[in-house]
């Protein structure tokens, strides 16, 4: 920079507008790129800041010249790969030091029992806290992102608030249509992440759990919207090819599919913690 100016406010309220010329000190305009150099502000552990590198180019300091009216300061960014620090307590965490390093606990069970779930209805996800939060600002990707980030689940899905609804499987999405309005908006139940070839469901109105067959992975999955379960269950997942139904009975919780390659109508009982299968 040549000249800059400086203004204040005095105490009679008038303002003073005072210009400092460095032009006659310094030889001329630096020149690109041979008067500049690259400058990174970092912490100590790597070149990163904030989840990212930002690159500055500043004069160096040997060099007796002057940026000029016209300089632009081009900054670089690029992002880092997530890590430890860069993240910090959620709310209703606390940080505690352990032989492993810094961990975020849970100061009360009940804080979990307060969270508020009127706002997330059926078709919508919600973010449920691993205990870790970014630093406000910060700009990192990957690395160690899915050890801290949240777990995108389901919405607790309330059956007495929608009693009525159609459940139609459309292979990469299995989704409902309520029949309590006119307004016939259909929601899709699950994370695209759960599914991969769905070709038959049904639902226990009960527990508000979800049935499907998953002819990809050959499997029978259960994932229950009570706002905790982090992973579809699977049930079935031997002896089976290509299930191409199931119905589940709301009265004995006995679940029936159709076996296809198989030729076979088989069952279990899902209110048993190991496979009965019939």
């Amino acid at each position: 920079m040549d000249r800059y100016s400086v203004e204040n406010f005095i105490t009679l309220k008038k303002k003073i507008q005072k210009q400092v010329n460095f032009t006659e000190i310094f030889d001329s305009p630096c020149r690109m790129p041979i008067d500049y150099k690259e400058w990174s502000p970092h912490d100590f552990e790597s070149k990163c800041l904030l989840g990212s590198t930002q690159i500055f180019l500043r004069r160096m300091p040997s060099r007796k010249c002057y940026n000029g009216n016209e300089f632009s300061r081009p900054v670089y960014q690029i992002n880092c790969p997530c890590k430890h620090s860069d993240y910090e307590c959620d709310l209703g965490y606390m940080p505690v030091t352990k032989s492993i390093g810094f961990h975020c606990d849970l100061i009360h069970e009940s804080w979990l029992q307060s969270i508020n779930y009127s706002n997330c209805s059926p078709g919508r996800m919600f973010n449920k806290t691993k205990g870790y939060r970014k630093l406000p600002g910060d700009t990192c990707e990957g690395g160690e992102e899915d050890w801290y980030s949240p777990h995108l689940l389901p919405c607790p899905f309330n059956t007495t608030l929608m009693p009525e609804f159609i459940l139609f499987v459309q292979r990469q999405e299995i989704s409902i249509i309520s029949l309590n309005d006119y307004d016939f908006t259909k929601l899709s139940l699950l994370p695209k992440s759960f599914l991969t070839n769905a070709i038959a469901a049904d639902f226990d109105y009960k527990n508000s759990c979800l049935y499907w067959s998953d002819i990809h992975s050959n499997r029978i999955l259960r994932y229950c919207f009570d706002g905790e379960q982090l992973q579809p269950e699977a049930l079935v997942e031997i002896g089976i090819d290509s299930v191409e139904g199931i119905a589940f009975n709301q009265i004995n919780g006995h679940l029936y599919f159709v076996n296809g390659n198989k030729s076979k109508v088989e069952l279990i009982n899902t209110r048993i913690n190991y496979e009965g299968r019939m």
